[in-house]
């Protein structure tokens, strides 16, 4: 194990060096990426699932920080936010095809958050030739459905027996909570931001206590209204 550092560090730094050549684009387009040295290098020496893991992370990466980048520029209309997602995740499955958080990650970001359900459609139904007996690869499937057709109550009855599964993503736990609080249901909301609150989740944590308390000075206005009416 000791052998294999430098090997790995020596890699790690060549794909560093080479990378700082390239030319610099205004907008972040992973949509021709490949896997870098290291990452092959990894593979070649059988560690599949770590190589998977080193990119999952770089995509988290992507995704927390990228969105910041694209406002400040002000990309056209027609530019996607993040449009890299759906090559970086199928990249990521080449590596490990069985790493079920990350087709839900990717496939609930793509299909909730950044209006591209098509992708994640294709995500979950090569999840499912893998896999055809996956209850939570068949329950996104049904969401993503459901929220092509606007259906938002559908879309969290098809997510909702999931969400306690510590594979879910916080990701999508958010989103159902938020639908939650859209359909007027805070008592689920509040249930489902509070498990985000708990969790210290960085990329969550904020917003579920900002929900939390716009949640409460809701239920009391709707309470002082109730009272006053008596």
């Amino acid at each position: 194990m000791r052998s294999f550092l430098p090997v790995f560090l020596s890699c790690f730094l060549l794909n560093g060096l080479f990378s700082s050549f390239e030319r610099p684009l205004s907008l972040p387009d992973f949509s021709f990426s490949r896997h870098p040295v290291e990452i092959l290098t990894l593979v070649n020496l059988g560690f599949r699932r770590l190589a998977a893991d080193i990119e999952m992370i770089r995509l988290l990466i992507y995704y927390g920080s990228s969105e910041a980048m694209a406002d400040e520029l002000n990309p056209p209309k027609n530019v996607p936010l993040y449009p890299g997602m759906f090559f970086r995740a199928e990249e990521i499955l080449s590596l490990d095809p069985y790493f079920n958080y990350v087709r839900l990650y990717a496939a609930g970001a793509l299909a909730f958050s950044l209006g591209r359900p098509n992708e994640a459609l294709k995500l979950m139904q090569e999840g499912l030739i893998l896999e055809p007996n996956n209850e939570q690869y068949k329950a996104i499937l049904a969401a993503i459905a459901f929220s092509k057709k606007g259906d938002s109550q559908r879309v969290v009855n098809a997510l909702s027996p999931y969400l306690e599964s510590p594979d879910t993503p916080s990701m999508l736990i958010n989103v159902s909570a938020f639908i939650y609080f859209r359909l007027g249901e805070m008592d689920k909301a509040a249930s489902l931001y509070q498990r985000l609150s708990d969790s210290k989740n960085p990329d969550y944590y904020p917003i579920a206590k900002k929900m939390l308390l716009k949640i409460k000075s809701i239920s009391y206005q709707s309470f002082r209204k109730k009272r006053f009416k008596r």
